[in-house]
């Protein structure tokens, strides 16, 4: 039984909003930081000659946004069987590699200004991937 003086939440969309102790942290900025650049690398890539290297910059982007939002429900603490700073890790040590090699591949091989920016915000991403690393 209820005790008459318990209040219960609010209805509404209030669930749904991510909790602000994670846009607060630091790992919660560079997974939304992670995020916003691979959303615009895969965007300059869509917009230039080098499309058959979108597919990376996708991946990048759905796996921080995924891990973004575990983080944020708190799915790291319901899954205990996960080793989630190692799954963290080696998508940020896989990303950096991929994305070091396509920029390298767009930059030389693609005359379009939107390859060369593709090209030439990945050592931001990368940077960005190293941070985020760190924070394991």
């Amino acid at each position: 039984m209820e005790e008459p003086g318990a209040a219960e939440p609010p209805p509404g969309p209030r669930p749904l909003l991510l909790p602000a102790e994670l846009l607060r942290s630091r790992k919660g900025r560079l997974l939304l930081a992670e995020s916003v650049l691979s959303f615009i690398i895969f965007i300059c890539y869509i917009a230039s000659q080098a499309t058959s290297f979108m597919m990376a910059p996708l991946l990048e982007f759905l796996l921080a946004l995924f891990l973004f939002f575990a983080y944020a429900s708190k799915l790291n603490e319901k899954f205990k069987g996960l080793y989630w700073p190692l799954m963290d890790f080696l998508r940020c040590v896989t990303a950096a590699i991929i994305y070091f090699a396509i920029s390298i591949a767009a930059v030389s091989k693609y005359n379009d200004g939107a390859s060369k920016a593709a090209g030439m915000r990945t050592p931001i991403l990368t940077r960005t991937e190293e941070l985020s690393s760190n924070q394991v």
